[in-house]
């Protein structure tokens, strides 16, 4: 019996098998998406869903475009997408979304907030579907739809949002050839990519929007923010920053920490420095499952909120302190300013023009040099010089330096007071990247 007559379908799923193993050498990533896939093919009143079947929603209006799209990543991905998808929305009134995401609960956070999103559903169902919808997008690190494979009923897109097929037309016609091989390598050439973007003036947030020939829009999101946990601090702090220790919990890893992740002693060297510099200051600990808890924070809240919960939270923070991940896209999308330790990745390609963006000239930006690059260092390093050498009284000293921007307060001693940073060190506050280097020896504090 031949259980794929189709030799695309066979070659994409034997692909995808392969993306998952290169991800999680021990296969448990496969396993489970091959359990839900098998769950997704069961008749709906054996497993007892309740949820409406996406088939169910995708009858349109018939003035209305529905665009099927396949979003992967963690949720500092949904969020540059669903940014993605709101300006392509803005090409005309009738184009609608289906958004397909391995995390429905993250993907209905993100997504949901956008009046052009329809409905977000699981990612295994997609594959009975797919052809129902007028047009599939894939998104990830890029933003395409192969006009080979993929179903487009190319009439009724001309017809009703014309200007969207010109942007499917500009992929195709001026960005294809050179992201193609990018894409079929991923993610083992993403950090390629990155440097091959940078190259030509693009980064993470205007990237996806480039591809369509779409100006980007503002970083701002509707995201919906729960107030209840903010409002208890509000009762006890005057004011707080934020920290996360963790990273992007889908990111199949085989040990706790990531290489992407400023050391644990760091951190704890961090927070009793910037303590002593803004006493009146409280740090509030967030973050998901994969944060490392620090002692000496005045909250910890590590997986104790919801997604809304720690918006919030976020959205009333003098600034938030992370390591280059999720939070950092939501604090730039709820208009808090981030200081962002960067380690592996790419400064230039992941980092925000308002946040202070922090890096060493010691190794760093070797994004998936190797398969296991989040578990490993490529190096061979035990711990990764490119944060060990991030000195945390340095971030402690800038932290207070973003307090008094922020406040116009005195919490700094002396406005004179100046800072040695060891050669190398950099911090990138805006588009350009400049150097903190001085002779000066250090002061105390």
């Amino acid at each position: 019996m031949n259980l794929y007559p189709n030799p695309t379908v066979a070659n994409a799923r034997v692909a995808v098998a392969r993306e998952y193993l290169r991800n999680d050498w021990t296969g448990w990533s496969l396993l489970k998406h091959i359990g839900k896939w098998a769950f997704s093919r069961l008749p709906g009143r054996i497993v007892g869903l309740e949820a409406p079947r996406p088939e169910r929603l995708v009858a349109s209006d018939a003035d209305t475009v529905i665009v099927a799209v396949n979003a992967n990543g963690g949720i500092g991905d949904y969020v540059v997408i669903a940014r993605a998808l709101r300006d392509l929305a803005a090409l005309s009134p009738a184009l609608r979304f289906h958004v397909f995401c391995p995390s429905v609960e993250s993907g209905n956070w993100v997504f949901g907030s956008l009046p052009c999103v329809e409905g977000v559903f699981d990612a295994v169902f997609l594959s009975r579907v797919r052809r129902q919808y007028d047009c599939v997008l894939i998104a990830n690190q890029f933003l395409y739809t192969t006009t080979d494979d993929e179903h487009i009923d190319l009439g009724r897109l001309a017809r009703l949002a014309p200007a969207f097929v010109q942007a499917i037309a500009h992929y195709t016609k001026a960005c294809k050839w050179r992201w193609d091989v990018f894409i079929h390598h991923q993610p083992g050439l993403d950090g390629a990519f990155a440097h091959t973007a940078v190259a030509l003036g693009l980064n993470r947030y205007t990237f996806l929007q480039s591809l369509m020939g779409v100006a980007p829009g503002p970083l701002a999101l509707p995201l919906v923010c729960d107030d209840t946990i903010a409002d208890e601090l509000s009762a006890r702090f005057e004011r707080w920053i934020t920290i996360n220790t963790g990273f992007d919990p889908t990111f199949p890893t085989v040990s706790r920490y990531a290489t992407k992740c400023y050391p644990p002693q760091h951190w704890r060297h961090f927070v009793r420095a910037f303590k002593e510099k803004c006493r009146d200051v409280a740090v509030v600990q967030i973050g998901a499952k994969t944060s490392i808890s620090i002692p000496g924070v005045d909250e910890n809240l590590v997986a104790a909120t919801s997604l809304p919960q720690a918006a919030a939270i976020l959205q009333r923070s003098i600034f938030h302190v992370d390591n280059e991940g999720g939070l950092v896209h939501v604090a730039a999308s709820l208009g808090t300013r981030s200081i962002v330790l960067f380690g592996p990745t790419s400064v230039k390609y992941f980092g925000y023009p308002g946040n202070v963006n922090l890096s060493s000239d010691v190794c760093g930006d070797c994004w998936w040099a190797t398969d296991r690059w989040m578990d490993r260092c490529p190096k061979g390093y035990r711990q990764p010089r490119c944060l060990l050498e991030l000195d945390p009284d340095h971030v402690a000293h800038v932290a207070a330096g973003e307090i008094q921007r922020a406040t116009g307060g005195d919490t700094v001693k002396s406005e004179k007071q100046r800072w040695n940073v060891r050669p190398g060190w950099k911090a990138d506050a805006g588009r350009g990247v400049s150097d903190w280097t001085t002779s000066q020896k250090q002061e105390s504090l």
